[in-house]
């Protein structure tokens, strides 16, 4: 008996079988500027306009202050975190290390590797591309799923990526 998913199951298992899809030329990714921007720049920004705001009004009043330090500590936190961000892809599979962990998952362990794209639908004033990369191992390994934030890499890394694990379909540039 010939069963109607037979192709597509067929085709699924030739596709988890194949990572990675092109040959793996090792390489190693950091922190972008977009990263950077998101990051740190954003809150030294608040925290400048803020101080102007301070200033201009001689307003000494001490939620300011506190506003503004935890601002400045938010931007030295996430420098300190985008300095230690990193995308490793070797021949034997792909690692993500940040300030917290490093995580590693063999191209042999991979079960699905999925792009998530969190502007799409989206109004174009507010379109803003989060993109994060997840990746799902194989259920026999224990392992936990891998999400990693390609917005704060460099395009580099996104792009090799899509190239390695097939996830190029339907992703706007």
């Amino acid at each position: 008996m010939d069963y109607p998913f037979a192709s597509a199951k067929s085709a699924m298992e030739k596709a988890l079988d194949s990572y990675p899809a092109q040959p793996v030329v090792p390489c190693s990714f950091r922190a972008g500027v977009s990263g950077y921007i998101l990051i740190v720049f954003a809150p030294l920004g608040f925290a400048m306009l803020m101080g102007n705001d301070a200033y201009r009004s001689r307003s000494t009043s001490p939620g300011l202050f506190w506003i503004f330090v935890l601002l400045l500590l938010a931007a030295g936190f996430g420098a300190v975190f985008l300095g230690r961000l990193r995308l490793d892809i070797s021949a034997q599979g792909v690692t993500y290390r940040n300030l917290f962990r490093e995580r590693f998952v063999a191209f042999s362990d991979i079960s699905t590797a999925v792009l998530l794209d969190s502007g799409v639908g989206r109004p174009a004033l507010y379109n803003l591309h989060l993109l994060t990369l997840l990746i799902v191992p194989n259920t026999w390994t224990n392992q936990r799923n891998i999400k990693i934030p390609l917005t704060l890499f460099r395009g580099a890394a996104c792009g090799e990526l899509k190239r390695l694990l097939h996830t190029g379909e339907g992703v706007p540039p």
